[in-house]
């Protein structure tokens, strides 16, 4: 893998307003996780495994009421996990 700097970017995702299934397993990317991403209310499938991000899941992760299935494994991420995920009863 290379040493490259690639965060996912945040200008657009809230664009993806209809988007269901989401997967950027692998891609290398690092940084944070975007807090635009918890703004696709459709949101069922969220993989982000397999890369180097950093930093907590936020609380707003709890606002993807529709989220059935998250993949957050292989990555750099630290913290608590947010106890708003408990709100996400699809899960």
């Amino acid at each position: 893998m290379n040493s490259m700097k690639v965060e996912i970017p945040p200008l657009g995702l809230g664009n993806l307003s209809n988007l269901v299934y989401l997967n950027l397993r692998g891609n290398g990317f690092n940084g944070s996780i975007p807090l635009q991403l918890f703004q696709l209310k459709y949101l069922q499938y969220l993989d982000l495994s397999y890369n180097s991000l950093e930093g907590g899941l936020s609380p707003k992760v709890g606002s993807l009421q529709d989220l059935r299935l998250i993949y957050l494994h292989f990555n750099r991420l630290s913290g608590e996990v947010p106890e708003e995920i408990g709100n996400l009863t699809k899960l």
